[in-house]
């Protein structure tokens, strides 16, 4: 396979990922302060929005049990009393390479998730090894991130959801 230039590849991520918010925004030598302030440049102001928020957990990635922090925003910023009761919350997974900013966007937007779904909770999740999450796993195979997101999603206690990814 020939090799690429970067600004190809940067180009062609930018692309698929729908304009430049989920572009490739670092490498594995840049700190997650690095990243997050590169996402915020990007980002033309969305990033102001929904607070970054953290749980802590207790989960087993293949090395045995350990303490792991899960990274998501409630993109909804609903009360919980104004939710409708019965509704799925809706649980966003970005893909990779990307960030849970990959959603903001299409949730802020006119016409988007959130004028769409009034009443639902919106989380968008960070998987661990991306973005801004804490840590990372010293080989993060999709068995590694699924595994971090289920122990995620019972830490906050959401069951009966609507997975939703790219």
């Amino acid at each position: 396979m020939p090799e690429m230039e970067w600004w190809k590849w940067a180009l062609a991520a930018i692309l698929l990922t729908g304009g430049g918010l989920c572009g490739l925004v670092a490498c594995a030598g840049s700190t997650k302060q690095q990243v997050e302030d590169g996402l915020r440049a990007m980002d033309g102001g969305l990033l102001a929005g929904p607070e970054l928020l953290r749980v802590g957990m207790r989960a087993d990635l293949g090395r045995g049990e350990e303490e792991l922090e899960f990274l998501y925003a409630r993109l909804d910023g609903q009360a919980e009393e104004d939710l409708v009761p019965g509704l799925a919350p809706i649980v966003l997974v970005h893909g990779t390479p990307g960030t849970m900013r990959c959603w903001t966007r299409p949730a802020q937007l006119p016409g988007g998730l959130l004028e769409r779904l009034p009443g639902r909770a919106i989380y968008a999740v960070e998987l661990l090894g991306h973005g801004i999450a804490p840590g990372a796993a010293p080989t993060t195979t999709f068995q590694v991130a699924a595994d971090h997101l289920r122990a995620g999603l019972g830490a906050l206690g959401l069951e009966g959801i609507c997975l939703v990814g790219h």
